[in-house]
């Protein structure tokens, strides 16, 4: 009887610890929590949002929103596109414990009638670097003119320099090519143009990137020996591209060969 007891209670402890250990092993374990990408030091959010004018000075209105802290911001300017802080920059002031804020910074030293690009900057005290919105802007110069065309355009085989203006380009220098016998070279030991006589002129704007012209063009003689004659051909284009630095040159020959295109690259 006490055997039988013995056996019972036996048989009960190892029930129990059956159940309890199927418990354990059913039992369900959380996972691991998932990482979130982010910055370590919170989030920011830059505005460029104005160019102000003062004279011949150009200030810009940056704002900065979020939870990251900032050891350092501004703004950064180029004649390219997307400034970063490698190039010119100049620094706002930081408000201490303000997330949310906007101030006016200078842009200085720029030069008058060249077009730059701008946005804002700041660096966090982790090291990372925020950009916001490009604007861009273009101070008068001395004498109040800034028009595109002002300045100097090369050919896009490198031989012929134009010096440009709003009313027309001409002929500032000509390299000797290797075959002179014919072509604006040509032309010019022929006397048939001069340094300082126009390529391009009667311009009129068309629109904010377009204007019509006449351009000037050469004839070769039948053997291809020389320049036979020179001969203004209007109605012609000019297309200036979006960053002021190439002009594409459409127009159709006056002596019946078709029409031609060419590109003027502005010099530096």
């Amino acid at each position: 009887m006490k055997n039988l007891f013995k056996l019972k209670l036996l048989l009960f402890f190892l029930a129990l610890t059956f159940v309890l250990n199927s418990c354990k092993k059913n039992k369900s374990v959380p996972p691991a929590e998932e990482e979130i990408p982010g910055t370590a030091d919170g989030t920011l959010t830059l505005t460029t949002v104005s160019i102000e004018y003062s004279g011949i000075n150009v200030f810009v209105k940056i704002q900065a929103a979020g939870t990251a802290t900032m050891r350092n911001w501004g703004i950064c300017w180029s004649t390219n596109q997307n400034p970063t802080t490698s190039n010119t920059k100049n620094s706002g002031t930081i408000l201490p414990g303000t997330t949310n804020m906007s101030t006016s910074v200078g842009a200085t030293p720029i030069e008058g009638c060249v077009k730059y690009y701008v946005r804002a900057f700041a660096i966090t005290t982790t090291g990372e670097t925020y950009y916001g919105n490009q604007l861009d802007f273009k101070t008068v110069g001395i004498l109040n003119d800034c028009h595109p065309f002002n300045g100097f355009w090369q050919n896009s085989a490198g031989t012929i320099v134009f010096k440009g203006n709003a009313a027309h380009f001409s002929f500032n220098s000509i390299t000797p090519t290797a075959k002179p016998e014919y072509g604006w070279r040509n032309a010019l030991d022929r006397n048939l143009i001069s340094i300082g006589s126009d390529y391009i002129y009667n311009i009129v704007k068309k629109t904010a990137t377009t204007w019509n012209c006449t351009v000037m063009w050469t004839k070769a003689n039948a053997a291809g020996t020389l320049t036979e004659e020179v001969k203004p051909a209007p109605n012609s284009t000019l297309t200036l591209s979006t960053d002021e630095k190439t002009i594409t040159i459409n127009s159709t020959s006056p002596f019946g060969t078709g029409p031609g295109t060419a590109v003027l690259s502005k010099q530096p």
